[in-house]
């Protein structure tokens, strides 16, 4: 009752948000130079100086406490770039859910606290009352030409992915017709590197979802899939990535079971990329680097661990714009990885 409440308001003021920003929800009108299947493009005739821009709606999933929530934050607070070797020119955020995580950033992540678990839906809610997150990325492309990309999500709870099996089939059908909704072109699955001992019950889950995906539209669903590992400041995972130098060999190392779940379920033209990152990162010298992140447990469920960041002033995540950067536009940004 007073999750829908509480959603119902959030979505109020989202929409009295909007009113100020008249273009946010809008898909884009004429080409771009940028031409490709993952979004919509637009370079305004009217607007002679408007940058090349991609549009792109997205559904982001990934179990209990693997940080769905606190990737998008960091992504939109964007702290402490590397003025050296970053793209990203600017982040503009295009909904009140988006100008309130900009503001949990720095209210909650920045001040050492832990985000609170996202409400699973009611019976009497669907997945559309999950507010809209919106905020455009203003960036250099591969050869330095600025870009800007549109980007449209919903954070989802991490019931749809840990408790597929089991979720009441009307909450489950809402989630799985706004993943398969026509405007939808990709989703983000989030996998938590520090869970790669369940490698298993994660197979489980993804094949689960994946099948219920692909038969919940009669064309079936063909959108783009970026497979993500979170977590990765982890001194384990972080050095194994540095060895690897290969996202997907590091999904392979940790998450074989998944990942073949995954080959053996999608159809072969759903493109499927994968990639690494950390919303907190690392502090320190090269060497000596340490996890700018401390864990702290579940007291409810000993099985979940939540994550705090320990310095604010050297907060310099890695990796987070790299799998919507692919979203968008289909290639990988070397200065993003």
């Amino acid at each position: 009752m007073f999750s829908w409440l509480r959603r119902k308001i959030i979505n109020f003021f989202d929409w009295v948000f909007s009113l100020g920003r008249p273009n946010s929800q809008g898909r884009p009108q004429s080409q771009s130079p940028y031409q490709n299947q993952s979004g919509s493009n637009s370079n305004s005739l009217s607007e002679p100086n408007a940058l090349p821009s991609i549009s792109n709606t997205i559904r982001i999933i990934g179990d209990r406490a693997c940080g769905k929530t606190t990737y998008l934050a960091a992504l939109i607070r964007n702290p402490n770039p590397d003025l050296y070797n970053n793209p990203i020119e600017k982040i503009v955020p295009k909904s009140g859910a988006s100008e309130r995580l900009e503001n949990q950033a720095t209210g909650i992540l920045e001040e050492g606290n832990i985000f609170t678990p996202n409400d699973i839906l009611g019976a009497d809610e669907a997945a559309l009352d999950i507010p809209n997150i919106g905020f455009s990325i203003t960036l250099k492309d591969k050869r330095s030409r600025l870009l800007q990309l549109e980007i449209f999500c919903r954070d989802y709870s991490g019931e749809i992915f840990g408790d597929i099996n089991v979720m009441e089939e009307q909450t489950l059908k809402s989630y799985i017709e706004d993943c398969a909704d026509p405007d939808v072109q990709g989703l983000m699955i989030l996998l938590d590197a520090t869970k790669h001992r369940q490698d298993s019950v994660y197979e489980i889950s993804i094949r689960a979802f994946i099948r219920r995906l692909l038969v919940s539209r009669v064309d079936g669903w063909k959108g783009k899939i970026a497979v993500t590992l979170t977590k990765c400041e982890t001194l384990q995972i972080y050095s194994k990535r540095k060895e690897l130098k290969s996202s997907k060999a590091l999904v392979e190392k940790y998450f074989p079971k998944t990942l073949q779940s995954m080959r053996n379920n999608l159809t072969p033209d759903i493109e499927v990329e994968y990639f690494s990152l950390s919303a907190f990162g690392m502090m320190g010298p090269e060497g000596v680097k340490q996890p700018n992140v401390e864990y702290v447990k579940d007291i409810t469920d000993p099985t979940l661990q939540y994550a705090r960041l320990k310095n604010k002033n050297v907060w310099r995540p890695f990796g987070l714009f790299a799998p919507l950067y692919w979203l968008c536009t289909g290639d990988r940004h070397p200065n993003l990885d």
